[in-house]
């Protein structure tokens, strides 16, 4: 896993022109949070190459929302919203996998059926 890890570290910083080092323990940190993530919700030992440019999107968008602390302000994206009464409901960064996201890794769930 390191290694898929550091070929998506260099690229997502090449994506974002990140050319210093000082942040590359963070970005590694969410790439592999959200590669963990990934595989426990699909139930699968490795990532599979068609799920890396999910991962690099996913990641970038963290950066860029500033929800890892590595570029930006917010802590937190809006989750939904409701105009009558007035409800907003953010995602924390704890609840990283939106409905578009779960629509695209069901395609990859392990959908074996395991016998005990």
């Amino acid at each position: 896993m390191d290694e898929l890890v550091e070929k998506l570290l260099v690229s997502i910083k090449r994506r974002l022109s990140i050319v210093d080092e000082d942040q590359d323990d963070l970005i590694r940190e969410e790439i592999e949070d959200l590669v963990v993530e990934v595989l426990e919700y699909c139930s699968l030992k490795e990532l599979p190459r068609a799920l890396e440019p999910f991962v690099k999107r996913k990641v970038i968008a963290y950066i860029k929302s500033g929800a890892t602390g590595v570029i930006g302000e917010w802590d937190e994206e809006v989750k939904s919203v409701s105009r009558g009464d007035t409800t907003i409901n953010m995602l924390t960064t704890k609840e990283r996998l939106t409905v578009e996201d779960v629509q695209i890794l069901d395609k990859f769930k392990d959908k074996r059926v395991r016998v005990m």
